[in-house]
């Protein structure tokens, strides 16, 4: 499920020139979507990935100049949500910068049986919001339009 994606020579030159570790949060949007954003595939709805039978989870790597790299995630709604889309990025981060795994699953957590698990750093506030009346506003917003994209 890794795919490399290279970045063509005009870009690896532009990019060599800068000190990506001194970036702010601004000027790493700025040349997320100035260097990457071109390059990276557009992402599938779940109902165009079962017909053209593509991969429902996937993660493209963008090597960089200077021992820098770029990760994108794919994850169908199909085989995990948000909360097992967030995990599996920290998973690959600690992975990829040599840290500690993350803590064991816990099968028996309470929360499980209700399918209610979010991120530890989820205050309860995030966790209602998260999961509520908005979640219930934006099933019903996809499902409108899942069904407007099989009409065409």
């Amino acid at each position: 499920f890794f795919h490399e994606i290279k970045l063509d020579e005009a870009a690896l030159s532009a990019i060599s020139n800068m000190n990506l570790s001194s970036m702010n949060e601004t000027d790493i949007l700025h040349f997320m979507d100035d260097f990457l954003a071109p390059v990276v595939p557009k992402t599938l709805s779940t109902y165009e990935s079962i017909q053209q039978k593509a991969p429902l989870f996937g993660v493209d790597i963008i090597q960089l100049p200077n021992n820098y790299a770029c990760y994108v995630m794919t994850l169908s709604h199909c085989v995990g949500d948000g909360v097992t889309y967030y995990n599996v990025m920290d998973e690959i981060h600690r992975e990829m910068n040599q840290l500690n795994s993350h803590k064991d699953l816990v099968w028996s957590h309470p929360d499980i049986a209700n399918h209610e698990v979010f991120p530890d750093r989820f205050s309860p506030r995030d966790a209602s919001i998260s999961y509520g009346f908005p979640f219930f506003l934006g099933l019903l917003k996809n499902f409108v339009n899942m069904k407007n994209q099989q009409k065409s």
